[in-house]
């Protein structure tokens, strides 16, 4: 039997990896970047990024101890007596690192070297190199890509470029390049823009309103002036968007989960009667998205499988990301009888395997993954953040941020919206 990891597993698999089995109106959603949004909760998901990372080691503590200075010669017995009476000892003080004065390089003659509070090829942690930025009390310098904008959301990004939405009335699908240079609309829009994902060929978005749309524009229509494409028309409010690797774009509204073809076509729905879906992503043939009113995680082996309840009891899940073994989402608040705002994480393949990765956030809402760690947005209290998915502490990349809410990370950053501020953001990962 193949592995999930591998391709699609057999039914009896599929049926156990569901669990019983990836930034509406005032509440929330999420799209094919994890993200979201301060006032009208999005959320994106960028999808997995599985960089072969491994996590940094942190030490704090320096073994000074060097066999060279132990030994000390006896007095000569002629020597002066004062001399020979006293005590002798040549051994030098042991160098005693602290929690920002650390040892990264393993080299006991230059003792604790590194200070991760100004050094910015070790900032914060040991070799957690700024690329390029200073670092400032322990954190990398952000960089603007883009500011000015106007209440920017949900993102994703490809090879070259970061993606966005001017989520406004006619506002707009931006772009910019992740070398720089200066952002550029990839397509005006009327309603304000909501969900938001891209594949090789196109950019597809959904509308935050009603009687809205869902559009395809693709990537080479920006170049020539191409228009975009109303993929379905007459649609519920949608803040939350994802595509698969085939034929399929999949999207939220207020109560249900829709899918039409890539080409046009039939609008289906995948499924009806949600509290009020948030994240939404496709991952390795299996749709999965949060509901954050229900407090619930679904799933389905698309294109056509059943629905399954794949985690309960939730705390306002939001937005939601995968790799090839294990889910993770947001949960946004703290509820009673559920648990505390924090990130999550569930075996696809044994749902009751589920970890708190990280509690006590501050309304987490975008979802990210790369290589070993999960990254996210702390909506209210304005940082961007990662921990291992093993576990561990929290480590905060960025403090200060307006409302950062849409997250994607490539090979080497990890860039967001700030809503409140109007930028799109990156820092060194």
């Amino acid at each position: 039997m193949k592995s999930l990891a591998q391709s699609r597993p057999s039914s009896a698999v599929r049926a156990l990896a569901l669990g019983c089995s990836v930034a509406a109106a005032a509440m929330l959603s999420v799209y094919a970047c994890t993200e979201y949004d301060s006032s009208l909760l999005l959320f994106t998901d960028a999808g997995a990024d599985v960089s072969d990372a491994a996590p940094e080691t942190h030490p704090d503590v320096f073994d000074a101890t060097d066999d060279s200075h132990d030994a000390v010669d006896a007095p000569d017995a002629s020597d002066d007596a004062d001399v020979s009476d006293e005590a002798v000892d040549a051994s030098p003080e042991a160098a005693v690192c602290s929690a920002t004065q650390v040892d990264c390089d393993g080299d006991t003659s230059n003792g604790c070297e590194t200070n991760l509070l100004a050094n910015p090829k070790s900032c914060g942690w040991c070799n957690h190199d700024c690329m390029g930025t200073a670092c400032m009390n322990g954190l990398c310098v952000p960089t603007t890509l883009a500011a000015g904008q106007s209440s920017p959301g949900n993102i994703a990004q490809d090879a070259d470029y970061v993606y966005w939405a001017n989520s406004v009335q006619n506002g707009a699908i931006m772009r910019i390049a992740k070398t720089g240079t200066a952002p550029e609309v990839v397509a005006p829009s009327s309603n304000p823009p909501g969900g938001l994902a891209v594949d090789v060929a196109a950019i597809y978005w959904s509308e935050s309103m009603d009687n809205s749309s869902v559009w395809r524009l693709d990537k080479s229509g920006i170049e020539d002036g191409g228009a975009a494409v109303a993929l379905a028309t007459g649609q519920g409010m949608s803040m939350t968007l994802t595509v698969d690797d085939g034929a399929w774009v999949y999207w939220c509204t207020a109560t249900t989960v829709r899918k039409v073809p890539k080409a046009g076509g039939t609008v289906a729905y995948v499924a009806t009667n949600m509290g009020h879906p948030g994240g939404i992503i496709w991952n390795l043939g299996f749709l999965y998205w949060t509901d954050a009113v229900g407090g619930n995680v679904y799933g389905v082996d698309t294109p056509d499988g059943p629905v399954v309840k794949v985690a309960t009891g939730q705390s306002f899940p939001t937005g939601i990301t995968a790799d090839f073994t294990t889910l993770y989402w947001a949960d946004m608040l703290t509820v009673p009888d559920a648990g505390p705002a924090g990130i999550m994480a569930m075996t696809k393949a044994d749902p009751t395997q589920l970890t708190l990765l990280a509690g006590s956030q501050s309304s987490p809402l975008g979802v990210a993954e790369s290589g070993s760690y999960v990254y996210w947005t702390n909506n209210v209290s304005g940082e961007v953040m990662r921990t291992a998915k093993t576990g561990g502490t929290p480590q905060k990349l960025a403090q200060g941020q307006g409302a950062p809410s849409g997250i994607v990370v490539d090979e080497s950053w990890v860039y967001w919206t700030s809503r409140d501020d109007g930028k799109v953001m990156r820092v060194a990962k």
